[in-house]
């Protein structure tokens, strides 16, 4: 047994130990990718993995904001992104190892506690599903206590159509002078510093995403040429859906719930067959129709 640092060459396999240890994920190797060597943030000494007869058969892997995004930079606290190991290992005591390890690395630098696993930006997943019992108690025994909770709709998109009533919404805004479009390239710098302005560093960052596909995967709603609103959809990840706001002076006139369904149905278009969304319990999400699953995860966190 060998403990290395996450590499390239490893990416794929530690992909494929995540699919094998979770039976409810289909992590690709883009997947671990973006949450660990592309994340500006990336601290190889974070990412511990131990290799077994060449094989991966653990990985921990922890995060602190120190450079994305800048207004939220600190060393106080930190961010567990990923824990597993095989369970043949468990009795073992490789996972107490692991998760030492990286505990350690984060204190050393300034760390005064950890949270699993919503490290916004760049996470696997909103926090850790309920139904990793094990995981959740093998977390639990060292300390770590449940803090918040999110949930994932996963939206099944094949048969989506646009709905009557938001159809009708549609027009009556169009007669009032608002309009939908997808925001242009030449718009990027514009929509990302309204984002920023309008709900923050975080928002912005997932925004920005969206301007690396050829045409920029967010729908915007006008006033006047103005934006006043957003929907981004294909951010991190391909099946992804959100972040969506719109600014309070125009909230509750059915402009969310238009952008919403611009976005699911151009996800449809784009050959998606399903949407995930995640966020706090939201019952704005609840309108639409083809909800096939809901995820609940638990965030846990402890002091170092």
């Amino acid at each position: 047994m060998e403990f290395v640092p996450l590499g390239d060459s490893l990416v794929p396999k530690v992909a494929k130990l995540v699919n094998r240890c979770l039976e409810f994920e289909a992590v690709t190797p883009w997947t671990v990718n973006r949450c660990t060597i592309l994340d500006p943030n990336y601290d190889p000494e974070m990412a511990v993995i131990a290799i077994d007869k060449g094989e991966p058969v653990g990985v921990v892997i922890g995060a602190q904001r120190t450079k994305a995004p800048p207004e939220l930079v600190s060393r106080e606290h930190g961010w567990l992104k990923l824990v597993v190991v095989e369970p043949r290992y468990m009795q073992s005591g490789l996972g107490d190892q692991l998760l030492l390890a990286v505990e350690r690395a984060l204190k050393s630098k300034g760390a005064k506690d950890v949270r699993v696993s919503d490290f916004v930006g760049w996470y696997f997943w909103p926090g850790i599903d309920l139904r990793y019992q094990d995981l959740i108690r093998f977390l639990g025994d060292h300390g770590y206590v449940k803090v918040n909770e999110n949930v994932e709709y996963e939206v099944d998109l094949l048969g989506l159509r646009p709905s009557s009533l938001v159809l009708e919404k549609e027009a009556t805004l169009a007669a009032k002078g608002y309009a939908f479009t997808v925001a242009p390239q030449d718009r990027r710098s514009e929509v990302i510093e309204w984002v920023h302005s309008n709900f923050g560093p975080l928002y912005s960052h997932e925004v920005s995403e969206t301007f690396r596909h050829d045409v920029p995967s967010v729908w915007l709603a006008l006033k006047g040429g103005e934006i006043v609103g957003f929907s981004a959809y294909r951010t991190s990840e391909l099946d992804w859906f959100g972040p969506i706001g719109v600014s309070e002076e125009e909230r509750r006139k059915g402009l969310g719930s238009v952008l919403l369904y611009k976005s699911l149905l151009s996800m449809r278009e784009e050959g998606r067959r399903i949407a995930l969304i995640s966020c706090n319990p939201h019952l704005f999400f609840s309108q639409i129709p083809s909800i096939r699953g809901v995820r609940d995860y638990w965030i846990l966190s402890k002091k170092l």
